[in-house]
């Protein structure tokens, strides 16, 4: 039976600590006891705490759903979220500052938010006035998923409108149910939000992203970006050489880098790229279509696209060759899978 490339890549994705943290205190904030989760997941707040721990993304699924579960707290993610501050960011929340516009802000985050660490990214596409940003997950699910989607949907429109959610936020669909709270969501984003929807996606006004960010500061946000990409590369540095380039692409988006490029940000030749992965066991190639595969997954589940237009989104010249790299991966055509994750 072939790989999970989900898994495969969710392996590769790790999140900061604190971010746990963040959630373990917002619950206890709410009257939850963390002191059995933490012992039952073998977890130390004080070590959360620390700046440079990080958890596997699988591990912090796992104590984020069990949280969930025990604390009985709805919108956690939501509440979290909303004492979000851009200095929480760090370098991607200071540069997203000194941008000098909302929409030259949001591509900055949209391109380096893999330094955050989130095991559910962001993929964008303008329709006509608004700029649609569509959660695409590396593999969660449930209540992990709800969670993280919540979380970064209200952090983002924070970072990006501060005080005045209304005028960069137009609509907000989730995948979940609507819950008893649903006001509570409404309320901090300032707009529709509809639940219950095949996909998770912000909606954000393509016109008020054109304003001028009014901290706007071009030195500091070419430091920022500077800074950002050192990072990039360092969290990309870990590991096998296989693991390292599964990271790569796992935080490429629908922009999946070359051979040849990504040979070179290594400082390696081609051949020598190819003959070490070739020691791992590993083609290149065949990472490549898994991750391609990763990406159209999260389109089929979460998006009105054609097969068609997914083929071409990811990578694939033509749908037939799209077919048979989808289904050499995970054993059925594209289309077997959607109709599969719409019957359940």
């Amino acid at each position: 039976m072939p790989n999970d490339p989900e898994d495969s890549l969710l392996r590769t994705v790790t999140v900061p600590g604190i971010y746990l943290a963040d959630a373990v205190r917002t619950a206890e904030e709410n009257g939850y006891n963390s002191a059995y989760m933490l012992r039952h997941l073998k977890l130390n707040l004080g070590e959360l705490d620390k700046p440079g721990f990080r958890l596997s993304a699988g591990s912090y699924n796992q104590a984020i759903e069990f949280l969930i579960e025990h604390s009985g707290i709805p919108a956690l993610g939501l509440l979290v979220g909303r004492s979000w501050s851009p200095s929480d960011f760090g370098v991607l929340g200071h540069g997203t500052m000194c941008a000098d516009s909302l929409r030259h802000a949001l591509d900055f985050f949209l391109k380096y938010q893999n330094i955050t660490g989130p095991v559910v990214r962001l993929s964008s596409i303008q329709q006509d006035d608004v700029i649609v940003l569509s959660a695409v997950d590396c593999g969660l699910s449930g209540a992990g998923l709800q969670y993280e989607t919540e979380n970064l949907f209200i952090g983002l429109v924070g970072v990006l409108s501060q005080e005045d959610a209304a005028s960069v936020a137009v609509q907000v669909n989730f995948s979940s149910e609507e819950p008893n709270c649903a006001d509570l969501y409404r309320e901090s984003f300032a707009c529709e939000v509809t639940f219950s929807q095949p996909y998770n996606e912000l909606w954000l006004s393509a016109k008020a992203l054109e304003c001028a960010r009014p901290l706007a500061n071009p030195e500091a946000y070419d430091m920022c970006s500077r800074q950002c990409e050192v990072i990039s590369n360092t969290l990309m540095s870990s590991g096998s050489l296989s693991e390292q380039i599964r990271g790569i692409m796992a935080s490429s988006i629908g922009t999946f880098p070359s051979e040849e490029r990504i040979a070179e940000s290594m400082g390696l030749s081609t051949r020598t790229l190819r003959r070490r992965l070739s020691e791992e066991g590993v083609v290149f190639r065949e990472m490549l279509n898994e991750a391609r595969v990763v990406l159209a997954q999260a389109y089929l589940k979460q998006s009105r696209y054609s097969v068609a237009e997914i083929a071409n989104m990811v990578g694939y010249s033509n749908v037939p060759s799209f077919h048979r790299a989808f289904k050499r991966v995970t054993s059925k055509t594209p289309s077997e899978f959607r109709k599969e994750i719409s019957s359940h």
